[in-house]
């Protein structure tokens, strides 16, 4: 089985990946820096041996404490600002205000925000053997936001 270490994966988009890659068959390595019990629902969700650990990336040690126990990660899903998704860390300013909707939704040229799921899609393509042949790649998977 094939360990993918994700970044940020006790909500939102990261949440989205690592059941993603849970499902596709990957013991998933949940990381999180303050959500114990979120990144345990995750756990539990992705089921398949996954488990969580606690680092803030960027503070001392974190990479150690990711590392620690690990014999390998095959898959390294290090999570990035995507474009605006419509997740818990936009909810501030997003739901609820038709117009902060409007100006997010104008800013994408597919006319919508792309949803975790979907970014958590590409990232299994990415994560597969399909994908065998793409190597130092930025994917923009913003729906069109970078454009």
């Amino acid at each position: 089985m094939k360990t993918a270490l994700v970044t940020g994966a006790s909500r939102g988009i990261g949440r989205a990946v690592a059941l993603r890659l849970a499902a596709d068959g990957f013991r998933v390595v949940v990381n999180y820096a303050r959500d114990e019990v979120a990144a345990k629902e995750v756990v539990a969700a992705a089921g398949g041996g996954a488990f969580a650990v606690r680092a803030e990336l960027g503070t001392p040690g974190a990479v150690e404490a990711l590392a620690d126990g690990l014999d390998r990660v095959d898959v390294l899903v290090n999570n990035v600002a995507p474009g605006i998704v419509d997740t818990d860390i936009n909810a501030g300013w997003l739901r609820g205000n038709p117009e902060a909707m409007a100006y997010a939704v104008s800013r994408h040229a597919l006319g919508r925000l792309a949803t975790p799921e979907e970014i958590a899609d590409v990232v299994a393509f990415l994560a597969s053997e399909r994908s065998a042949v793409v190597t130092g790649t930025t994917v923009d998977a913003t729906a069109g936001g970078e454009l």
